[in-house]
């Protein structure tokens, strides 16, 4: 229950207002700190000075028998701060042996031994959850070493020239158990370029041609595994000739007229152009999907598709809302479920992908295409996948 403020209170701001911290008044009193601070300035008091005297008999009083770690938790301030303050106070507080501040238990200990050439000392510090100077004087004790002095053997340079450039630094630090500045730090001196950076072949800037005004420059990047600003700076070397699809004022008003009753699917068979241009002019256009009565042929696709794509891509395609595809696949009883991806279509995936193109991959794996590309950019990020 809220308290009301009264003049017992009043009266008790006024005597303890340089002996507590505003916080110690404001929970004795059980009040909240902006009623305290509202009080204070009504009665005309002075700011609550950023050491209250209390804090300080309290110093004063167990700096000889506790640590400064024990007296800044008792006090809920920083560590630096009970140092300064104990400075100013002429105390000092009590030290801690250094068996006690480098004592690590033998699990600790053997954490550090297994971790110690590939995790650097920030990393070991966060993981056993103690502080730097804690950290150092253990290592000190043991006669530990952190860093990896030990030059690198052929078969580890080989490892790095082999997979340094299409599968990154840290996949070849957790293979061959070294840090990943230190893999960085000797690819840069074999000269191996970071990232997926391949020699453009003929047949790479053929499909590139091809296909760059149809399928757009992030298609074709996830199909040649390759970056986007890559494919980019590749399209304006070879300049391929820009053949766009111009709609006519006939076929505007075709779409216009059509879109909210037959969909993009049937409207780009009766172009004779792509889906996707359809729904890109679609959009331009402002034309939205409506909740409308669906046609045989609309039925037919979602029972064709819902299970593969899901409700979101097949109410994109024949121009209706997602509740309506959702309706008739409940009426059918078909489900969407996001399948999870096998050991043998993982192997599968990583032994094929730089022969056969993703969406080759995903047909033969009965996958959608952007689950394929998702897969894909999260096995390259695993380390523990070896080839």
């Amino acid at each position: 229950m809220k308290k009301k403020w009264n003049s017992e209170f009043d009266a008790f701001l006024k005597e303890n207002i340089n002996k507590l911290s505003k916080d110690k008044i404001a929970i004795t009193l059980g009040v909240k700190p902006d009623a305290i601070d509202r009080a204070r300035v009504r009665l005309g008091l002075p700011a609550f000075p950023k050491w209250a005297s209390e804090d300080d008999r309290i110093l004063a009083e167990n700096a000889e028998i506790k640590t400064i770690s024990e007296l800044a938790s008792m006090l809920q301030r920083s560590k630096s701060q009970i140092d300064i303050r104990l400075d100013w106070l002429g105390k000092t507080a009590k030290a801690v042996s250094s068996e006690k501040q480098s004592y690590l238990s033998e699990n600790q200990k053997e954490i550090i031994k297994k971790n110690r050439l590939r995790l650097s000392f920030k990393q070991i510090k966060k993981l056993l959850g103690i502080s730097t100077s804690h950290l150092k004087g253990a290592l000190n004790t043991l006669n530990i070493e952190l860093k990896h002095k030990s030059p690198f053997s052929v078969d580890e340079v080989s490892y790095i020239a082999q997979n340094y450039a299409n599968r990154g630094a840290r996949h070849c630090a957790e293979h061959i158990g070294r840090t990943k500045k230190s893999v960085e730090a000797k690819a840069l001196s074999l000269k191996i370029k970071m990232g997926n950076k391949k020699i453009w072949t003929i047949e790479d800037d053929r499909f590139l041609v091809e296909n760059i005004q149809m399928l757009g420059c992030e298609q074709v990047a996830l199909e040649l595994g390759r970056t986007l600003a890559a494919v980019k700076f590749r399209r304006a070397f070879l300049k391929p000739t820009r053949e766009r699809r111009v709609f006519s004022k006939a076929e505007i008003d075709f779409i216009i007229d059509n879109y909210s009753s037959f969909g993009c699917v049937w409207i780009s068979n009766e172009l004779n152009t792509s889906v996707d241009k359809v729904v890109g002019k679609a959009n331009r256009l402002g034309l939205k999907p409506v909740s409308r009565i669906l046609l045989s042929m609309d039925i037919e696709f979602i029972r064709d598709n819902y299970q593969k794509y899901g409700a979101t891509w097949v109410a994109e395609r024949i121009s209706c809302t997602i509740q309506n595809v959702l309706e008739i696949a409940n009426e059918f009883e078909l489900t969407f479920k996001r399948t999870r991806w096998t050991k043998d279509e993982d192997k599968f995936l990583l032994d094929n992908y730089q022969n056969l193109t993703l969406r080759e991959i995903s047909e033969k794996l009965n996958r959608p295409y952007k689950s394929t590309v998702t897969r894909r950019t999260r096995l390259f990020k695993k380390t523990t996948y070896n080839p």
